[in-house]
Order: structure tokens, then sequence, then C-alpha cells
């Protein structure tokens, strides 16, 4: 979806953070949601792999400094949902995503792979909202196992580090422990 629609996650981070920090648009790389999903995944994992061929990287992904994710109340997060092919993917840095079933909207998406997610440097979860409190307890059970059923327990960085934030509705099933 182009980022003028109201379910683009670029219009979204576009309008609440980029509109209020001086980045220059040219450092600026978004996925492009308005062409078919898999032309839309190809170009954006080649301007990634240009934007990091300058750097070392042994482990064949480029290493983002810092990637900020969400969590669905079903335990996904980019668009890594339960059980999807692409929780297997092991070569490709970005791919399209068939989406039919919730949580909506119900359209076909690009997201980036679990190996990319886990090259970076330090990958920060927020997560907010008391229907995400059981499952975030799952997921945080399982971190770094290959757990398909959820996907953001599956994001481990390999050298870097990962944080939760959360706020007081999400940790509520913490407290009880």
């Amino acid at each position: 979806m182009p980022p003028e629609h109201t379910d683009s996650n670029f219009g979204m981070v576009r309008d609440t953070l980029l509109r209020f920090i001086p980045i220059p648009p040219q450092n600026v790389f978004r996925i492009q949601g308005e062409i078919p999903p898999a032309n839309s995944a190809a170009l954006y994992q080649s301007e990634l792999q240009m934007l990091f061929s300058k750097e070392e990287n042994s482990g064949g992904f480029g290493s983002f400094d810092l990637v900020l994710l969400g969590m669905g109340a079903d335990g996904h997060t980019a668009s890594l949902f339960p059980n999807s092919p692409v929780l297997g993917e092991k070569i490709n840095w970005v791919s399209p995503v068939r989406h039919s079933s919730p949580p909506p909207p119900l359209v076909d998406r690009v997201t980036v792979t679990l190996p990319l997610l886990n090259a970076a440097g330090q990958v920060t979860f927020l997560v907010a909202g008391r229907d995400k409190s059981k499952r975030l307890k799952q997921v945080l059970s399982n971190q770094g196992l290959q757990n398909e059923a959820l996907p953001a327990s599956m994001v481990a960085p390999v050298k870097g580090k990962l944080t939760w934030l959360l706020d007081q509705a999400a940790a509520d099933d913490w407290e009880s422990d």
C-alpha cells in the first residue's frame, strides 16, 4: 500500500517520527508497498545490499545498528507471522509474504527476514497493550528457540543485543509470577 494509506507502516513512521527529526531524505529507505510484493522485496533487498556492501560482514547479511520492532497479539513481528514459510528463510534478506488470516489488514506484504534481523547490533522491541500480555510471556519464555508459532521469540541477535521495552499493561502477566 502507498505511504498515504492509513495502514501504511512507513506512513505512520513518517507522520509520527521522521517529520520531527532532521534526517536527510536520502538516508531513508522504505519498502515500496504500492508495487507487487515480489518486486518490492527484490528492490528493497537490492537497496540494502548496496547500502551494506561497503561494510565488512562475515555472516553474509547486512548489519543494522538498530532495529525497532513491535509485537502483535499473536506473537508476530515485522510481517513474520506464526507458522509462515518465511520464518525458514536462510538466504534472502527481504521476502514477500502472503497474508490472508488475521491480524488485519489482510494484504500481501513485504518483510525483512530473521537472518537480517538477527545480524543487527541492537534489536529493541516496543510492546504495549494488555492484549499482548499473555503472548509476550510465552515469547520471552521461548526466546531464541525455533518456535515458529511465536515469531518474535525467534529474534535473537547473533552478536548484538536484544532489549524489550514494555508498558505496564503488556507486563501485567509477569507481575503475578
